[in-house]
């Protein structure tokens, strides 16, 4: 049974010199669950990598990509489901790009 409401993740991009229109509306729990299988997928990996290691190909180890995944689960758990939140809304020149939870 689903008792809390239908939240939906909507990103939208705008360019207007080429005329791009980019609306991508995601279900907040559909989301939820890929980060999820991200996580377990990370948790794997970081199992068989050593924990101070460095890769010379990036700044970033495995270990801090799970942390940074952590925090963002964390976040949209602490996320209150009484209003519709902004969480981005920039616009540079002729560029505009929005994320909000609806």
């Amino acid at each position: 049974m689903l008792n809390r409401g239908f939240r939906i993740v909507w990103v939208k991009v705008h360019i207007n010199n080429k005329s791009f229109h980019l609306n991508l509306p995601i279900s907040f729990y559909a989301f939820e669950e890929l980060l999820d299988c991200f996580m377990d997928l990370l948790n794997f990996v970081c199992f068989f990598e050593p924990h101070n290691y460095k890769p010379a190909y990036s700044a970033l180890s495995m270990h801090t990509i799970r942390e940074l995944l952590y925090a963002l689960i964390k976040l949209f758990d602490s996320i209150t489901f009484t209003e519709p939140y902004d969480l981005v809304d920039v616009e540079v020149e002729n560029v505009k790009v929005s994320i909000r939870i609806r």
